[in-house]
């Protein structure tokens, strides 16, 4: 979960989050399910 916010900052879109969470749920499925 802590990386989470470090890849994905304040600024971010819903759009740009997309992406990265598809990335980590790869990495760690589960961690991103929220």
């Amino acid at each position: 979960m802590a990386a989470l916010p470090l890849l994905t900052p304040a600024g971010t879109d819903l759009t740009n989050r997309k992406p990265i969470m598809q990335m980590e749920s790869n990495i760690k499925p589960g961690a991103v399910g929220a």
